[in-house]
């Protein structure tokens, strides 16, 4: 699998068994789990798993991504403070986590769907992992994972994974590259 950079302003995937090339996140791992995900290790294909895989994905995609997108934007980036879209965006955040945490507070295995850690639930975890810095930006907001005991259990299960920990190792080395 390639990694592309063109257009510049996207990632995109290029598969060389296939040539097919996906620029948006969750049809890249869509693509990623039907065509390679043959085992169903990290993935269901059985009803309603399967549905649910995608309403949580969809999920991902609609609330969890945008919303802390523009949170960090407005606290980290935006080149003046504008405290009310600040204020929305971090209570959109603990709104996400809030619905996860009830989730998984309904779930007798602590995963999203099934009884076991699909790609839904690692596709929140890097996105999870931004949010005390950019809450730390706005000066009267906290954030208290132990508000959301569920989601803070589920968060620190799949942070212990040996492949998370590898992700999360080569994201921080690709970083700091970056800042060279």
């Amino acid at each position: 699998m390639a990694v592309l950079t063109d257009p510049p302003h996207t990632t995109a995937i290029k598969d060389p068994n296939e040539g097919v090339v996906l620029w948006e996140s969750c049809a890249i791992i869509r693509y990623l789990i039907e065509k390679y995900a043959k085992n169903n290790t990290l993935t269901y294909d059985t009803v309603p798993e399967k549905y649910l895989l995608d309403q949580w994905l969809f999920f991902q995609a609609s609330g969890q991504g945008p919303y802390y997108g523009q949170a960090g934007w407005f606290n980290m980036l935006h080149p003046e403070k504008l405290p009310s879209a600040q204020h929305r965006y971090i209570d959109q955040t603990k709104r996400v986590v809030s619905v996860l945490d009830q989730a998984l507070g309904q779930s007798k295995s602590g995963w999203l769907v099934g009884d076991k850690c699909t790609y839904v639930d690692l596709s929140f975890f890097m996105w999870d992992e931004q949010i005390a810095p950019i809450v730390a930006m706005v000066l009267d907001s906290e954030w208290c994972e132990d508000d959301f005991p569920n989601w803070k259990k589920w968060h620190q299960r799949m942070a212990e994974r040996e492949a998370v920990i590898k992700v999360v190792e080569e994201k921080a080395k690709l970083l700091a590259g970056a800042q060279h």
